[in-house]
């Protein structure tokens, strides 16, 4: 195997998992989200609850893909939804 080469392992016990995970809009642009962990276990229910700004929307775009990634791994291992109340 390549030295730089990374092996992504199938979760059994997560359905999303994000590992020191780095995040701004646009490549170019100052890191909005810094070293985020976070761990959702399968067969769970998860909110994501905060203040207004807070980066409640920034997080689900950063699981969904829709934003840069500078560092970390997102691995998600199951189909997901959103919704918003």
């Amino acid at each position: 195997m390549h030295s730089s080469a990374r092996v992504l392992f199938y979760l059994t016990d997560a359905a999303i998992k994000i590992s020191g995970g780095s995040f701004s809009w646009l490549k170019d642009q100052p890191r909005i989200l810094h070293c985020i962990e976070m761990t959702v276990k399968t067969n769970s229910l998860t909110s994501i609850v905060g203040s207004l700004g807070a980066g409640k929307s920034t997080l689900l775009s950063a699981i969904a893909g829709d934003i840069y990634k500078h560092e970390g791994q997102v691995v998600i291992s199951v189909s997901i939804q959103f919704t918003s109340v």
